[in-house]
């Protein structure tokens, strides 16, 4: 069976839990009594699929989890402020690290031209 195939599948099971018209008898049982909720396992079980295909942030079907996750209020990757603050941190320092590396470029690139500009002016005929 074809990844479109599986893939559209699963869609699909998202699209009528999200209707509250599942075909599973358990889930059309919850949906009834207003409990049902969207999450990777009632896709799963409505779709017929393994859990496993979106169960996890590195399963086979990555967009449909988004898709999955975007449906019951929550996304895949939900980030506290201070752990992004870390991150920025460290970003910052590994730029400032490439900006000194460029910059000590620029400065020995810059004595080397000046080098060549004056052995290219003593050299030139003309001058004595």
């Amino acid at each position: 069976m074809g990844k479109r195939k599986v893939e559209a599948e699963l869609i699909s099971a998202l699209d009528r839990l999200k209707s509250g018209q599942p075909r599973d008898p358990l889930l059309a049982k919850r949906a009834a009594q207003g409990r049902l909720r969207i999450n990777p396992m009632t896709v799963a079980r409505e779709a017929r699929r393994s859990r496993t295909l979106i169960g996890s942030d590195k399963c086979p079907y990555p967009t449909v989890r988004e898709l999955i996750l975007q449906a019951s209020g929550r996304h895949a990757k939900q980030v506290k402020k201070p752990d992004v603050v870390l991150m920025l941190r460290s970003k910052i320092s590994e730029l400032q690290m490439e900006v000194a590396k460029a910059r000590t470029i620029i400065a020995s690139q810059r004595i080397a031209m000046e080098a060549l500009s004056g052995a290219a002016l003593s050299d030139s005929p003309g001058r004595n």
